[in-house]
């Protein structure tokens, strides 16, 4: 009698390895595949929720197990079918698919090069002595006689996908700190937007078209939007040329973010799509867009794009429908190969309906959209998160001189103030952005004064304006003081302007605005003028200019 090729146990742990390999790495599903293929030997404690960090050097417990237990599996496997062993198509199917995970494995170190802080990519040689091995391994396994894996049909494109897949972990660990459902949740949304809920399908084929599935951030501000949009935008695919032993371009050489909040029209126009000499005032030469830079792997993040105004969107919405564009004072047409990430604060549908942001636009924009979470949301699902988050924050802002224990000692000092000034039920309305702020001000002079913006605000709130924040808990007496040229500390700066401009019938923007302007003639200081009023200081000073403009 013909002996088969897996014991019953053996194919229980080829269909968890399978399932691993194509499971979102960010959601419990991959705990799950790797507690079905350990059994007992499983340990709970050492989960990606419980753990929650991104490994440069060596496996976590539960994945060393199971690193070993699949290279032995193999090896017996492989020695079977080349005595003979009876194999059906789907033994055949788990054993190439157990091959391709060992072989990340093996090699997810040699990516780990272009991904940690002041590390140094391989050069071409080193880089080619990796593919050799990988590709080496890649035939010990599935080079067996007559039988065709379609693995080896590419093993290029194989070692691309895997960089890719280490490279967006990696950048994805990096740039998102904090372990609550709602950010372990966000980073599972990621993982989505680079490689879909598909990894087999975009594996085949999506991997080359994802540059035409435009994704939307949306989310507040201070929630880390732009660092969304960064780890999409560095996690794209890159070939791999063997003869040259290189990828087609560099782990940092295809995000180019642009903000459209702070920029006039015409400078955004050039920037995005670049101008001739000559085109306008000031144009003493040609000027490449990123469009145009923007190579076929790359991505170009479009921060702000609720406050684009109608005649950009209208030249926008032709690249995304078309692909094409024009620089400023030239008829040639150009094409744009990348891919285009864009973000807001901005309720987009109130914005339709209010016709400020075209219908047609936000159709191309949304066939992916990333919602991201308030702190409040993560600190109430995960309240361990916030000490997480302040490490990461303080040791950014004490740099890498400071010693472990100066980084925790000033984390415990800060949270010691928070408990006791603001209490678990703050509501963090800045998001990140205000913890970060918080935590400078406590190490610089051991206080932080919440903002809380006044009566007039929440007037301008009741009217309907959108970017104005909740008012945060706290007492009347936290409210900062206002310091300004020539004005009392004490004196209201908005004090009467209500009365005033009630009384001449101005809209909800228009309002806005010239409270904007109110503040700011008394203020003297964009930044004052922005926290009196509860808004960024990028859109107070834009709002403020669109009046000089009328």
């Amino acid at each position: 009698m013909q002996a088969v090729l897996m014991s019953d146990t053996e194919r229980r742990v080829a269909q968890a390895v399978h399932a691993l390999s194509r499971s979102n790495p960010f959601l419990p599903e991959r705990d799950a595949c790797i507690e079905a293929a350990l059994g007992a030997a499983y340990d709970p404690a050492d989960s990606v929720r419980e753990v929650g960090q991104f490994r440069a050097r060596g496996f976590s417990g539960n994945v060393a197990r199971l690193h070993e237990l699949t290279a032995q599996l193999l090896e017996d496997l492989r020695g079977r079918i080349l005595a003979g062993a009876g194999r059906s198509d789907e033994d055949l199917a788990l054993y190439e698919s157990m091959v391709s995970y060992q072989l990340y494995s093996e090699h997810r170190m040699s990516f780990n090069a272009c991904l940690l802080p002041g590390a140094v990519a391989l050069d071409p040689y080193e880089r080619r002595q990796s593919y050799a091995r990988f590709a080496q391994r890649a035939r010990h396994f599935l080079a067996l006689g007559q039988l065709t894996f379609p693995f080896l049909a590419n093993l290029a494109h194989q070692y691309a996908f895997f960089y890719q897949l280490r490279r967006a972990y990696g950048t994805i660990f990096l740039s998102l700190a904090g372990l609550s459902g709602p950010m372990m949740r966000l980073r599972a949304k990621i993982w989505q937007s680079i490689f879909t809920h598909d990894l087999d399908r975009f594996r085949e084929a999506l991997f080359s078209l994802m540059n035409d599935f435009a994704t939307l951030v949306s989310g507040p501000s201070g929630t880390g939007k732009e660092l969304v949009a960064r780890a999409i935008g560095l996690s794209s695919y890159l070939p791999y040329d063997p003869v040259a032993g290189r990828f087609a371009e560099g782990p940092g050489d295809s995000y180019y973010p642009v903000d459209l909040s702070t920029r006039a029209s015409q400078l955004i126009e050039s920037e995005l799509f670049g101008h001739r000499r000559g085109a306008f005032t000031g144009a003493v030469g040609d000027h490449q867009g990123w469009l145009d830079v923007c190579g076929p792997h790359g991505a170009v993040f479009l921060d702000e794009i609720g406050n684009l105004e109608p005649r950009i969107q209208i030249q926008l919405l032709r690249v995304l429908q078309e692909r094409r564009f024009q620089p400023l004072g030239d008829t040639e047409t150009r094409l744009f190969r990348g891919k285009v990430i864009a973000a807001t604060n901005l309720d987009l549908g109130a914005e339709m309906r209010a016709g400020r942001f075209r219908t047609d636009l936000y159709y191309r924009l949304c066939s992916d959209v990333v919602e991201t979470p308030t702190l409040k949301e993560q600190f109430d699902d995960a309240p361990e998160d916030r000490n997480r988050l302040l490490l990461f924050l303080i040791g950014r802002i004490l740099g890498q001189g400071a010693g472990d224990e100066v980084v925790t000692s000033a984390v415990q000092e800060v949270e010691a103030w928070i408990d006791g000034h603001l209490g678990e039920g703050y509501e963090w309305p800045g998001n990140v952005r205000e913890l970060e702020q918080c935590a400078r001000n406590l190490l610089v002079r051991s206080e932080y004064r919440p903002l809380r913006p006044g009566p007039e605000v929440d007037a301008l709130r009741r009217a309907g304006e959108r970017d104005v924040p909740q008012v945060t808990a706290g007492s009347e007496a936290e409210r900062p003081a206002v310091v300004s040229t020539g004005q009392p500390a004490n004196v209201d700066p908005g004090a009467g302007f209500l009365d005033a401009a009630q009384a001449q019938g101005m809209s909800a923007e228009a309002l806005v605005a010239r409270y904007c302007r109110h503040v700011y003639e008394r203020t003297g200081s964009f930044m004052q003028t922005a926290r009196i009023v509860g808004l960024d200081r990028r859109t107070v000073k834009r709002r403020i200019q669109s009046l000089a403009e009328l």
